[in-house]
């Protein structure tokens, strides 16, 4: 088995614990972190189109956190989905976990807006360090 899957599966286990046993952590994991890891490690992309991702991942997660709190209705959830399109299509991020991080406010019961965000920063940061350790302990 690659290294790199070894240590991402170690990074999504020890995001899931962190979630699930420090309460003010409990938005560190979300089943969308490791489709995140298993796109970066399934395709070849810079480091640079990492960082496009997962800043367009925090501005995603911000747009879904901000519809949802003005209304958590239908019609702020599919404006969501069309903005979130938009920008996919418009960057050429080709990503969809990009998509389903702008929709997690819809399904979680969030009690500030900006716990998503920073929540979604975090992670695909530590993601991003993880698969930077692996890239340097794999063999070439």
């Amino acid at each position: 088995m690659p290294i790199k899957s070894i240590i991402v599966s170690c990074y999504l286990l020890f995001a899931y614990w962190v979630s699930s046993h420090i309460p003010t952590l409990r938005m560190f994991f979300y089943p969308t972190l490791a489709a995140f890891g298993y796109f970066f490690i399934s395709r070849t992309v810079t480091k640079k189109d990492i960082f496009k991702i997962i800043f367009a991942a925090i501005i995603a997660s911000t747009l879904g956190s901000s519809l949802h709190f003005l209304d958590p209705g239908l019609i702020t959830f599919f404006i969501t989905c069309l903005l979130t399109i938009c920008m996919i299509r418009i960057f050429k991020l080709n990503a969809a976990p990009i998509l389903a991080v702008s929709l997690i406010p819809y399904f979680a019961n969030l009690t500030s807006f900006w716990i998503l965000p920073i929540a979604i920063f975090l992670s695909l940061g530590g993601l991003f360090v993880t698969l930077t350790v692996a890239q340097i302990i794999e063999p070439q």
